[in-house]
């Protein structure tokens, strides 16, 4: 964001609260008691916004087993890279891994 962007955008809520929320002289901006008073209330907001975000999307947090079974060359340079990751970003997960050095008639495609 531009700084005339935020320029404008900070006196426009400056105007709708009625309040100077930076007193701006020719050699620093600084925060007016006013504008500690926003800056909290804001912070709070956002701060209860992400709890909100987190309880609607805890429910929906996949969990469970997930069962991979692959040959060894497969699982070592295309999976476990990614299982690794998978397992910081879903730690309700249960991972079961088994890698086996032949092919499966399951990994297969029927035709």
């Amino acid at each position: 964001m531009s700084a005339s962007t935020l320029s404008r955008s900070l006196t426009r809520l400056e105007q709708q609260l009625g309040v100077f929320l930076l007193r701006r002289t020719t050699r620093l901006v600084e925060i007016t008691p006013e504008g500690s008073t926003v800056l909290a209330a804001a912070r709070d907001i956002l701060d209860r916004a992400g709890c909100l975000q987190e309880i609607t999307t805890t429910g929906q947090a996949p969990d469970g087993p997930l069962r991979v079974n692959a040959p060894v060359p497969f699982a070592l340079h295309v999976l476990a890279p990614r299982l690794a990751e998978f397992r910081a970003e879903s730690q309700k997960i249960l991972q079961q891994a088994a890698w086996s050095s032949c092919f499966q008639d399951s990994w297969i495609p029927s035709r």
